[in-house]
């Protein structure tokens, strides 16, 4: 019983850290990425964002 505790313990530790690292991937591939592709992304992420927020007042009023 304790050790499965522990195992499930490291992997979450561990996923947190491959989660970390795959952020570190993304943020570096961003800065390598041309200009026009950064434009798309960054219209891609505020539109996302605002649907969610758009989404969520709807919950909300419901």
């Amino acid at each position: 019983m304790m050790k499965q505790h522990l195992t499930s313990k490291t992997n979450y530790w561990r996923r947190m850290y491959s989660g970390v690292l795959k952020t570190k991937l993304a943020i570096a591939s961003v800065w390598t990425m041309p200009r026009e592709w950064k434009l798309l992304y960054s219209l891609l992420i505020v539109m996302t964002l605002r649907l969610a927020v758009i989404a969520i007042s709807a919950i909300k009023q419901l």
